[in-house]
């Protein structure tokens, strides 16, 4: 606290976005209430992009500083100095707390420097106020800080998506439809990690749509379906990649539509990545391939891409001889010699 430079101290194997976070709301908890600004550095797993006049926080942080009801007001890049506070307040903890201490885990590390506070650090007369950092706090600060949110912060991802040709985009593994209109567009995905399990899609900080988590390799149904049937726009998209497949050759037309078939619009990305192999591979080859897996019913990318590069060939059936010492011609064969 910038005032009476009380402070939280927990030490954390990590710095990713959810540890930061949880870091902070067990901070305002040990307060006992939420500061209405907040001076931080421009650490990545908050700052999307330093600038002293108009930063960039991270979409993520900026919904923990509404939760919680505070304000991020990062400081001007590569100027310690405008938050010199802090950063005494940092070496005071490592040069008076820590400074020649072992500790056996994290755990203890962390019960140390709870003791620490409550015995050394809030009673200490600090030399710039010459008062009691605890009493100080007490009379001044504590009054001043807002409520704390009745419930945690619902943590989740973000990040920038593409909509695809065949109208989904990607988040981690499953794929989700989009409008029509955004095809060929960037889009923010905002995806829940632990509680709720959703998927939310804004275009331009418009919420254009929600939808229920999927496990990775499944593609969600459009709102109001219960199954991920071909959309319109999938059908047409599959036309056309059948129609490159026809291109290639007919065996890999007909085994192309035997995936979807077998595996429904999780065959449209297999399809592509086949038709992939063509840039890279001989025509023949993956015709060959498409022609060996259609006959044993393989409709998996790891198991095509073997029998394209020729590692998982189908042996050839070996040739019988003809001739040999051992083999008699059938004219030396007469009814006699049969009883």
């Amino acid at each position: 606290m910038s005032h009476s430079r009380h402070g939280y101290e927990e030490a954390a194997w990590d710095q990713r976005l959810e540890t930061f976070l949880r870091l902070q709301e067990r901070a305002f908890h040990d307060l006992g209430g939420v500061p209405r600004l907040l001076r931080m550095d421009n650490q990545k797993v908050a700052v999307l992009r330093a600038c002293f006049f108009d930063p960039d926080v991270l979409p993520v942080y900026s919904a923990f500083a509404a939760h919680w009801g505070f304000t991020p007001l990062p400081i001007q890049p590569r100027r310690p100095g405008q938050n010199g506070k802090q950063e005494r307040a940092g070496g005071y903890v490592k040069d008076n707390g820590l400074k020649g201490r072992r500790f056996e885990s994290l755990d203890a590390h962390n019960a140390f420097l709870r003791h620490w506070n409550r015995t050394v650090a809030r009673l200490r007369i600090h030399g710039t106020t010459r008062r009691q950092v605890s009493t100080h706090f007490v009379e001044h600060e504590q009054a001043a800080l807002q409520p704390l949110a009745v419930t945690p912060f619902p943590f989740f991802k973000s990040g920038t998506r593409t909509g695809h040709p065949d109208g989904h985009i990607e988040v981690d593994g499953a794929f989700y439809p989009v409008p029509d209109a955004l095809l060929g567009q960037a889009v923010r995905a905002e995806w829940d990690v632990h509680l709720v399990h959703l998927v939310r899609v804004f275009a331009q900080d418009t919420l254009v749509t929600v939808q229920a988590r999927v496990a990775p390799g499944l593609y969600a149904p459009p709102p109001g379906q219960r199954s991920p049937e071909p959309t319109a726009r999938q059908r047409a998209y599959l036309e056309k990649l059948l129609g490159r497949c026809g291109r290639v050759g007919s065996a890999l037309r007909q085994w192309a539509e035997a995936a979807l078939a077998e595996r429904g619009v999780r065959a449209i990305r297999l399809i592509q990545g086949v038709l992939g192999l063509t840039r890279t591979h001989p025509r023949a080859r993956v015709l060959h391939a498409a022609t060996v897996a259609l006959q044993h019913r393989r409709f998996r990318y790891k198991e095509l891409v073997p029998l394209a590069t020729g590692h998982g060939a189908a042996p050839a059936a070996p040739a019988l001889p003809t001739e040999d010492p051992a083999i008699r011609p059938l004219t030396a064969y007469t009814l006699e010699l049969f009883p």
